[in-house]
Order: structure tokens, then C-alpha cells, then sequence
């Protein structure tokens, strides 16, 4: 990761990681997760069928031991969506499945 300007070696103190940049990746319910804080009503919508399923909070682990492994050394920059997690494969194949590049492309303002 290259924050512009030197940046990140700013914010990371002298050490093992010095130089080395700390991989950043997302786990993320996929369309929102079964929680006390999600509103009664998008729960009725998504056991109705109206609206995606809502993820339950045991489903957020198995993406979230994957990105803090040995497995995911390197991987940088991804978004895993436990809605798309699929526990049956190996971490790392469902990680290649609900993986995808974080964040978006910015594209110039056509005029």
C-alpha cells in the first residue's frame, strides 16, 4: 500500500512493520447482518423474501479467521461478503469465491 507523500510510514511506528505496510481487507455482511440494531422491518422484508437474506453474526467468522491467517499473507485490498462466504470450500477457494477488489473506481466527469 502507497499512501502519497510517505504517509504511511508516519503512522507506522519503528518495528517488524516497518517498511512492510499492513494489508488491509473488509469482511462484510454482504447485504447486512441479523443484529438487535437492524430494524424490524428489514428483518420482516428479508424473511418475506423482499429484500436479500440477512446475514447471521456466526456467518461473519469463518471470512474473519480467513483474513487474519497465515492464508491471507498478501492478500490486500479485498472485500469478502459473508453472504457469499461458502464454509464447505477450503478458506482459501471461498475467499477466491466472495472475494472482490475493496473500494471503487473513480472515473473522470465527462463534459
Amino acid at each position: 500500500m502507497e499512501i502519497p507523500g510517505g504517509a504511511a510510514s508516519e503512522l507506522i511506528p519503528p518495528g517488524p512493520l516497518r517498511n512492510k505496510g499492513p494489508a488491509i481487507n473488509i469482511v462484510n455482511p454482504g447485504a447486512g447482518a441479523n443484529t438487535p440494531g437492524m430494524a424490524e422491518e428489514m428483518r420482516a422484508m428479508s424473511r418475506d423474501g423482499r429484500a436479500a437474506r440477512l446475514v447471521e453474526p456466526d456467518e461473519m467468522v469463518p471470512p474473519l479467521l480467513y483474513v487474519v491467517s497465515r492464508a491471507a499473507d498478501g492478500v490486500n485490498g479485498m472485500r469478502f461478503d459473508a453472504n457469499a462466504w461458502d464454509a464447505a470450500l477450503p478458506p482459501a477457494a471461498a475467499a477466491r469465491h466472495a472475494g472482490r477488489p475493496a473500494g471503487f473506481v473513480l472515473h473522470p466527469a465527462e463534459r
